[in-house]
């Protein structure tokens, strides 16, 4: 059973799937997402007029393909130890003998007054680049603002650039991604 259905549960299959070992496995992938596995780091490409399916790793059928039941749009929310099982955001159960977590990453919001707002995102799956967009247009917004300088942050802030908008970026650290460049790397 694997709880995640991004790129490291893609991966985590992939890997199955090569093993000589796969015979002895049966699979299951339980995604939140409304689709397959795709490519975020390219999800901004989505504004260039790209195809959402061309940024999948793989579609519904190579899983079938491979004998690997996926279920998306099903947010599992209690692991069960003890019963070996999972339970689904409906109240589903589904029983277990190995499990492999392969949730990734959630965005961390900072508890600011206000985050919780209309014309507030965070910006990580294809359902948060569609709300800005769809923000952007119909309040024909103007002007943004992306907290954080780092990766992500400046991939945002270029999705945003993209849109239209003028954009300042707020970082705590005294220059731009932090945790890739150093301090001579900043200036």
């Amino acid at each position: 059973m694997v709880v995640g259905g991004g790129m490291a549960a893609h991966g985590f299959c992939r890997r199955i799937i090569q093993s000589p070992q796969r015979s002895r496995f049966s699979v299951t992938v339980f995604g939140e997402e409304p689709r397959p596995a795709y490519d975020r780091v390219n999800l901004s490409s989505l504004l260039a007029g790209r195809d959402e399916a061309e940024l999948l790793l793989s579609t519904r059928e190579w899983y079938e393909e491979h004998g690997i039941v996926l279920h998306t749009g099903r947010r599992i929310t209690r692991i069960d130890l003890e019963r070996r099982e999972i339970h689904g955001q409906l109240g589903e159960a589904e029983p277990y003998d190995q499990l492999v977590l392969a949730t990734g990453s959630y965005p961390w919001v900072r508890p600011i007054k206000g985050a919780n707002h209309s014309g507030v995102f965070v910006y990580r799956t294809i359902e948060d680049l569609e709300a800005i967009r769809d923000y952007v247009a119909t309040k024909q917004a103007k002007t943004s603002a992306v907290i954080g300088g780092g990766l992500l942050g400046l991939e945002a802030a270029k999705v945003i650039k993209d849109l239209g908008l003028s954009t300042t970026i707020l970082e705590v650290a005294p220059g731009l991604m932090p945790r890739q460049l150093d301090a001579e790397g900043v200036a």
